[in-house]
């Protein structure tokens, strides 16, 4: 699975313009990250009393925690120096040890850092362990039912949330919920949304945390059997669904819901169901990945779905292509309406990663980045996005503007703006092991504006 390793800082201008040559490059410190513990699976951005951070998750490596082996790890990288990456102290103890000396759970192999988030400046930093075990309240038992932290304060203040950690043991109830495989936090850095897709025979389940208000704490229930394996908490993202102004909504993705169509559950912070998005094709996984950004420019939050396994059975020979689809959200706060944009390359899966960047280049409408998971026989990846101008859809093809980066593959990424037509895009690849971050490249003096980058669900 992939993570979108894609980060712009600086925007400008009214064009993509991405300055390949200006890329700060991370990897993981060797002391406790190899070549194998997988830096880069997810990132965020996030700045603290000024200083802009890139955090970086790196889910096999080894913090030399006594007792954990390879458990994870979340590092906060130099947004200007490459290499100086250091890890945010989440957990630094051992394997929890019960009064009478029982050890109470297991952290290794627990992936902490497989999901990322950030509220934005000066806000909460949410890591995740999805695979981190418990050993229940007998000790004997083995339930992966997963668990999350946060940091506040300047990295001062560390918190955890592990909300299947309950009497109600077993894969039929909570001891499988694997909670943490998605994870948001809103806006206000005080409402904390955690997807456990393992809840009840794989139905899944969401839990709403806020911090102000500790016993305000909500969870979905238990469906019915037909609603078994439907994964209901693999994505989610924040916005605004509802119209109410306090943008701390929450859709969840469920991509095997719907009779494996897949669907995306949109709830407001008190977990009650305010709209349901349906996929189109079986098997197609849509909501495996979500992002939320206003992408027409009317003020209301539309959402991002990635359907990676969607596949155009009309042509042959070319399957899981992918496609994300841009669902709009109209003034009565319906999804209806949407736009694709959808891979053309046999098994890339596009689609995989999704995010939402901001007005990258100041002209009016929120731009979005989607990627596939691999390209074929070491050619470009031949995706067509749609394109909207006066009401009018149109099909554009990415030129040839690669840049430096592209001979790192495997993954490309393709930035896109979808009311606007454009005369090229911009490529940009993940390597295994690095993270890259790019800054937009000035095309006017004194003109720079702000976007944030995101990372897709696992």
């Amino acid at each position: 699975m992939a993570a979108l390793g894609l980060l712009l800082s600086l925007a400008t201008a009214s064009a993509f313009n991405i300055d390949t040559g200006s890329v700060v490059v991370h990897s993981g410190p060797r002391d406790t990250c190899d070549s194998e513990c997988m830096f880069g699976f997810a990132v965020a951005q996030h700045k603290e009393a000024g200083v802009p951070w890139l955090l970086v998750g790196a889910p096999e490596a080894d913090t030399h925690q006594p007792g954990v082996h390879k458990g994870g790890a979340v590092y906060k990288c130099s947004a200007s120096r490459p290499g100086d990456c250091s890890i945010i102290p989440f957990d630094t103890k051992g394997p929890t040890m019960a009064p009478t000396g029982q050890q109470y759970d297991s952290k290794s192999g627990q992936w902490l850092g497989s999901t990322l988030d950030s509220s934005g400046e000066d806000g909460t930093i949410l890591a995740c362990a999805p695979r981190y075990v418990w050993y229940s309240r007998n000790y004997k038992r083995r339930e992966p039912i997963g668990t999350c932290f946060t940091a506040k304060n300047n990295f001062a203040d560390y918190f955890e949330y592990s909300p299947c950690r309950t009497r109600k043991w077993g894969y039929h109830r909570q001891g499988s919920c694997q909670a943490g495989l998605g994870a948001s936090i809103a806006d206000n850095g005080e409402q904390l949304f955690i997807g456990a897709v393992g809840s009840w025979y794989w139905q899944g389940q969401t839990f709403s945390f806020n911090f102000r208000r500790p016993r305000n704490q909500s969870m979905t229930q238990e469906g019915s059997p037909q609603d078994d394996d439907s994964y209901l908490g693999y994505s989610t993202t924040t916005g605004e669904f509802n119209g109410d102004g306090d943008r701390l909504d929450v859709a969840v993705g469920m991509p095997r819901g719907a009779n494996l169509t897949g669907k995306v559950v949109l709830y407001n912070a008190n977990l009650t169901n305010l709209n349901n998005v349906t996929g189109d094709q079986i098997g197609a996984y849509f909501g495996y990945s979500l992002a939320s950004c206003d992408v027409n420019g009317d003020g209301l939050d539309d959402l991002l779905i990635g359907s990676p396994m969607w596949t155009d059975y009309s042509v042959m020979d070319r399957f899981e292509t992918g496609r994300v689809y841009v669902v709009y959200q109209d003034k009565q706060h319906r999804f209806r309406n949407f736009d694709t944009l959808t891979g053309e390359t046999h098994k890339a899966r596009f689609g995989i990663s999704v995010a939402s960047l901001g007005d990258i280049n100041l002209d009016g409408f929120q731009d979005l980045a989607a990627c596939p998971v691999w390209r074929t026989g070491g050619s470009r990846s031949s995706l067509r996005f749609p394109r909207l101008e006066g009401g009018r859809r149109q099909e554009t093809q990415p030129g040839d503007h690669g840049g430096r980066l592209e001979h790192t593959k495997p993954a490309h990424f393709w930035l896109v703006d979808l009311w606007r037509p454009r005369h090229g895009f911009e490529p940009v690849s993940r390597h295994a092991g690095w993270c890259l971050q790019l800054r937009a490249r000035s095309l006017h003096e004194g003109g720079t504006g702000c976007s944030h980058g995101g990372r897709s669900q696992l």
